[in-house]
């Protein structure tokens, strides 16, 4: 059985993977809930450096941020719910 990064990562690559915007839930490492609006495959701002690291060791999303335009990591295990159109992934109720 695939653990819920996969499921969650697959769900957003359904759903949002051309470019759709799509809002994800999710608890930030504080503890505290984040609600985002975002899409995934921005160009905007990108400089060509590349990362650090490989955000799929850390079972991490770069998604941009539509609300704050700037680009954010989703913590793949610990999205509550995600919601594109009529489509939505819950995993606790928010």
């Amino acid at each position: 059985m695939p653990d819920k990064a996969q499921i969650v990562k697959d769900f957003i690559n359904m759903i949002a993977g051309n470019g759709a915007i799509f809002n994800v839930v999710f608890e930030k490492k504080d503890g505290s809930i984040r609600q985002m609006r975002c899409r995934l495959n921005v160009k905007k701002y990108v400089k060509g450096v590349g990362m650090k690291f490989n955000p799929d060791d850390y079972n991490l999303l770069v998604a941009y941020d539509l609300d704050k335009e700037g680009y954010r990591m989703i913590p793949l295990e610990r999205v509550l719910r995600i919601k594109c159109g009529n489509k939505i992934l819950k995993f606790k109720e928010v």
